[in-house]
């Protein structure tokens, strides 16, 4: 009951309390997966959003939609501060939802609990409650160093996230359930939705840094799939396939030698934007 009596208390407020508190002495920051609360408040099923909650201060929220044939999509996305140690407010720059408009402020309390944020907001004529579990924390910022000015417009292109995807024999494109996110911060994480419970994982994380027009190096930090690539750095070749920056194709070696790798990735964007 506390909780929900300080919420109500922001809202009478209209969420102004400053300048909060910095993002790097906060528990927010991170990747987290929605799970169902039962109508006994327990937890319930997987489901198959993300929220991903950058340590510069972006969000975005994702619908990693199940038919393959068809891509994850972003529902919200724009900045976000954390006002205490217990309300934090989105500001939309981007939305699905016809109930949420660019501009619009969001206030809502959060408690992060045994590897669980609790986020209590207004819903309709009453109050709405989310549990998201926490798949990954940031990883330490990348020392990309300068980025040279002929390579700035792939720095700023890679930025976002993007789905592993794949065209078939027969001419159909494919998409898996495999995420990369490429912060500012030069950070980089890969999410799988690996179960048949729908639950999320990070398979690997580390920092990037862009090097030319068409080539940037990636070092891993962590690796849930291949251990023994973590602190080896891997040099990627980068090309748009598409006039709009949608879909790019990377190739690189992995270190030791090993075999050319040929990847395609599509941008997640929010849908109805054109792809």
């Amino acid at each position: 009951m506390a909780l929900l009596a300080g919420l109500s208390a922001t809202w009478a407020q209209g969420g102004d309390a400053g300048d909060g508190i910095p993002l790097s002495e906060s528990p927010v920051p991170g990747i987290y997966q929605l799970f169902g609360i039962g109508p006994d408040g327990a937890q319930g099923e997987a489901m198959p959003f993300l929220k991903i909650y950058n340590a510069d201060g972006t969000f975005c929220t994702m619908l990693a939609v199940p038919e393959r044939t068809q891509p994850g999509m972003l529902t919200n996305s724009g900045s976000y501060r954390v006002v205490s140690e217990r309300q934090l407010v989105e500001s939309l720059a981007e939305s699905v939802y016809e109930s949420h408009r660019a501009g619009d402020d969001n206030t809502m309390d959060y408690a992060v609990e045994e590897g669980v944020m609790w986020l209590t907001f207004p819903s309709g004529g009453g109050v709405g409650r989310e549990a998201w579990h926490v798949v990954g924390r940031p990883v330490a910022a990348g020392k990309a160093g300068r980025t040279p000015a002929r390579a700035k417009a792939l720095a700023e292109a890679l930025e976002g996230v993007w789905q592993l995807c794949y065209n078939t024999d027969e001419g159909r494109r494919v998409y898996a359930p495999i995420y990369k996110i490429y912060r500012a911060d030069g950070t980089f994480s890969t999410v799988s939705f690996v179960s048949q419970a729908g639950t999320a994982r990070i398979s690997a994380q580390g920092s990037y840094a862009v090097r030319g027009p068409e080539e940037y190096v990636e070092r891993i930090s962590e690796s849930a799939v291949a251990p023994e690539l973590v602190g080896e750095e891997t040099s990627l070749g980068c090309i748009f396939t598409d006039d709009c920056g949608t879909y790019m194709r990377v190739s690189f070696t992995l270190p030791g030698g090993g075999d050319a790798v040929t990847e395609e990735w599509a941008r997640v964007t929010c849908a109805g934007r054109e792809r």
